[in-house]
């Protein structure tokens, strides 16, 4: 069965206007609404200028809610499932965060029990005197 379809590049014939008086019920799932607008079957534009499709305008108010609820359900679902998710994620950097803190405290007593430093809170405390003796750990932050 052949098709006629427009050649490459051949320019596309702009859609339908509405035509006067057909009102249709548009779901805007988005903003979780139905709302009654001018317009027609597709390819049919309605009066907010949007194109109209089978699965967003619909002839009766009935089938739009039901759309609609059938949409901002899924996106329930979608929302629900990508929570989990996340809150495993967070969980997990709780726990990495808890580890990553254990290894930073275990390093900083083990850099002032080689140095003469007096270290606290990772800061020396010791002042001038094992700095000019040179044997202030560089590593270790001064106050």
């Amino acid at each position: 069965m052949e098709q006629n379809l427009p050649a490459v590049g051949a320019p596309v014939e702009p859609p339908v206007r509405p035509a006067a008086g057909v009102m249709v019920f548009k779901v805007d799932a988005a903003e979780g609404e139905v709302r009654c607008v001018l317009g027609g079957p597709w390819p049919a534009v309605d009066s907010e200028g949007d194109t109209c499709y089978d699965n967003t305008h619909f002839s009766t108010r009935r089938a739009a809610l039901e759309k609609l609820r059938a949409e901002c359900d899924a996106w329930l679902s979608l929302n629900f499932r990508e929570r989990g998710r996340l809150h495993g994620r967070l969980t997990a950097l709780q726990e990495e965060d808890k580890r990553a803190r254990a290894g930073l405290e275990h390093a900083l007593a083990g850099l002032a029990s080689i140095s003469p430093c007096a270290v606290r809170d990772g800061r020396c405390q010791s002042g001038k005197e094992c700095q000019e003796l040179g044997q202030c750990n560089p590593n270790v932050l001064r106050a």
